[in-house]
């Protein structure tokens, strides 16, 4: 299904079947969220099934990319069904598996595991990397599971490995399920093969403000950039709170929603926001990171484009 285009986040979709680029929500998954309490370091499962898709384990060194907050990450590869029985009914923040899937079930070493046949699920949050992923993520939601982030069909590897690891870093950030699903799909083709069964809201560690943030960058001419900085809220903090993001030397307060300010900046300004943490930055329609961008030489292809 093809839901209509509007402004908001995230769109939701409670008729029959799947929405594209949107999230199914069910009554039971929303009311898990608001249950749920987390402590302690945030336990993360990378599961590696497919032995050409190994290139996107190394997901495991974005999760905890934070400082101040405490991450376990374990790797696991080529999981019987037994193993990958034990890991879903384990109590983790979140599951990234990495594999195929097909109507059978997930893909073990030994065959293939089908999430329905599962009695209770204890992990919060999913992702599941593979090729029409979703009855399996739906099935995951029905037996305990809060949310996650699956495909309504095929997937090429390495469009898949790229996904995971934008996906990997999102959720680090703070960002919800349905925040990260709303910049993939901003930002690549194959984003639209994506969608979220069970609560779009989930998160799996906090932001540093009142919202997660993405820098959009255009350039204008040498030392002049256009930046717009987008709010994506998450339930740590309401819908409508305040957000005042330091960009220039004009402070303003803005709702933490949408497009949160606009303003033509020099380089030295810009780099001075984006030193205040890692945050996703899009220029010209492509996907990076702050943390890319600062530095010497951080700016100069942007520039080089301008």
């Amino acid at each position: 299904m093809n839901p209509p285009s509007t402004g908001s986040i995230t769109h939701l979709w409670f008729n029959d079947g799947y929405p594209i680029a949107g999230a199914k929500p069910t009554l039971d998954a929303c009311q898990r969220r608001l249950d749920a309490h987390s402590s302690g370091p945030i336990d993360v499962a990378v599961i590696s099934n497919a032995p050409e898709m190994h290139d996107e384990t190394d997901v495991a060194d974005l999760y905890g990319m934070r400082d101040l907050i405490a991450f376990d990450v374990t790797v696991y590869e080529e999981c019987s069904q037994t193993a990958l029985r034990e890991i879903l009914m384990t109590e983790y923040d979140l599951i990234h598996y990495i594999g195929h899937v097909t109507d059978e079930g997930l893909q073990c070493d030994d065959g293939w595991l089908d999430a329905a046949t599962l009695d209770h699920v204890e992990t919060r949050a999913f992702i599941l990397n593979g090729c029409r992923s979703v009855d399996q993520g739906m099935a995951l939601v029905e037996s305990g599971a809060i949310g996650g982030l699956c495909t309504l069909s095929g997937v090429a590897n390495t469009s898949a490995t790229d996904i995971g690891r934008t996906v990997a870093r999102l959720l680090n950030a703070g960002f919800s399920l349905g925040g990260s699903l709303d910049i993939i799909t901003d930002t690549s083709v194959t984003g639209y093969q994506y969608m979220v069964v069970g609560d779009p809201r989930l998160t799996i560690t906090t932001c540093k403000g009142t919202a997660a943030t993405l820098a959009e960058i255009h350039s204008i001419e040498k030392d002049q950039y256009k930046v717009s900085i987008h709010g994506f809220p998450a339930p740590s903090t309401s819908l409508g709170a305040l957000s005042m993001p330091y960009l220039g030397n004009e402070k303003e307060y803005s709702l933490n929603s949408g497009q949160l300010v606009t303003k033509t900046v020099t380089t030295a300004e810009l780099q001075a926001h984006l030193e205040l943490g890692r945050v996703p930055v899009r220029h010209e329609g492509t996907l990076t990171w702050s943390d890319m961008l600062t530095g010497e030489e951080g700016l100069s292809n942007i520039e080089s484009q301008g």
